[in-house]
């Protein structure tokens, strides 16, 4: 099954391709957004344990 037949079954039509890409780039802030996320709390703990 293609993703073009799950979006059919799901919400009656595919989603259009600006719309896909619009989806993949808030997902990728968001994977972002974890990751300086848990950068900023590893640093913390770091200086937390090894500073002076």
């Amino acid at each position: 099954m293609t993703v073009a037949d799950v979006e059919r079954q799901l919400l009656g039509d595919p989603v259009r391709p600006i719309v896909r890409a619009a989806g993949g780039l808030v997902v990728a802030a968001g994977i972002a957004g974890h990751a300086a996320l848990g950068t900023a709390a590893a640093l913390f703990f770091y200086a937390l344990l090894f500073g002076p």
